[in-house]
C-alpha cells in the first residue's frame, strides 16, 4: 500500500509497527472491531503488530492522514481498522488450517461458524510456532515464538430495530530474547542467553448495541470496550512485569 511502512525487528515476536505517510509509529492508531489496540504501558502508547494474526479477519482499512478528530491526537499519520467475520446464516461449517515452513514453522487453526437469523457465531482458535533463528550473526542460541490466539464473535438480532455484537480476541505468546543483534562481540558465551524471553498477553472486548429508528434515517451505536495488556520479561535471576489495562465506554450516534 503506497505512503504505509512496515518495520519489524528480529525474529518472529519481535516488535513491529506501522508508520503511514512518514509519520512515527505512535502516530498510528490501530482499532480491531471498534478497540483501540494501543498498549499503554508503552511509551507514546504505539500498537505493537508483531502478534497480530489474521486470523477470522475479514477487511483491513487503512485510513492515511490525519483523523485525530474522529480517533484522538494520535491519529495523525492515519488509522488501520480491522474488521473480523461475523457468523454465517445455515448449518455449523467447521474450517481447519494448517501451515509448515523453515525453521520448523507451523500453524495450525480451527474455527466454526453458523447460526439463524436470529443469532449467529463464528469461534476459533490458532496456534503459530517457530524455532527461529539467533538474532546476532554470533549467536548459537534460536529465538523462537510460541503464540496462541483464540477469537470469538456473536451477533443478536432481536427485532428489525436492534443489533447487539459481542467479540473477544486473546493474544498469548511467548518468545525468546536469547541474544542482542546489535552486538558487535565475537564471544559467543556472552552472547547467548538461553533463560532470557519474554510472554506477552492482550485480550479485546466489546459489547456494542446498534439501534435504528425512523426508517433507518437515524443510528444509534452504544459500546463498551476493554483492552487489557500483560507484559513480564524473564531473565533468570532477574525478571520484570508490566501489566496494563484499558477500559473505554464509547456512545456513537448518526443522523
Amino acid at each position: 500500500v503506497s505512503g504505509v511502512d512496515m518495520r519489524t525487528y528480529g525474529n518472529g515476536g519481535g516488535p513491529a509497527s506501522v508508520c503511514i505517510r512518514g509519520m512515527a509509529a505512535h502516530h498510528t492508531v490501530a482499532i480491531i472491531d471498534g478497540i483501540e489496540m494501543s498498549d499503554s504501558s508503552r511509551t507514546q502508547q504505539s500498537t505493537d503488530f508483531s502478534f497480530l494474526t489474521t486470523d477470522n479477519v475479514e477487511q483491513i482499512e487503512i485510513l492515511k492522514g490525519a483523523q485525530s478528530t474522529l480517533y484522538g491526537s494520535n491519529a495523525m499519520g492515519g488509522v488501520v481498522y480491522v474488521r473480523t467475520k461475523p457468523g454465517a446464516i445455515g448449518q455449523p461449517k467447521v474450517h481447519t488450517d494448517f501451515e509448515a515452513g523453515s525453521f520448523y514453522t507451523t500453524r495450525d487453526a480451527i474455527s466454526v461458524e453458523g447460526g439463524s437469523k436470529l443469532i449467529q457465531y463464528n469461534l476459533g482458535y490458532s496456534y503459530l510456532h517457530t524455532d527461529g533463528f539467533p538474532l546476532n550473526p554470533y549467536g548459537k542460541v534460536d529465538c523462537g515464538l510460541d503464540l496462541h490466539t483464540p477469537w470469538g464473535r456473536l451477533d443478536i438480532h432481536p427485532s428489525e430495530w436492534i443489533d447487539l455484537t459481542t467479540t473477544i480476541r486473546y493474544q498469548d505468546a511467548c518468545n525468546d530474547a536469547a541474544d542482542w543483534p546489535w552486538s558487535k562481540s565475537k564471544v559467543d558465551h556472552a552472547l547467548d542467553d538461553p533463560n532470557n524471553y519474554w510472554i506477552k498477553r492482550d485480550l479485546y472486548a466489546r459489547q456494542e448495541m446498534r439501534m435504528r429508528f425512523f426508517d433507518n434515517r437515524w443510528e444509534s451505536t452504544l459500546a463498551f470496550n476493554y483492552a487489557g495488556h500483560a507484559r513480564k520479561g524473564f531473565d533468570d535471576p532477574d525478571s520484570v512485569t508490566h501489566e496494563t489495562s484499558t477500559t473505554r465506554s464509547q456512545y456513537l450516534g448518526d443522523l
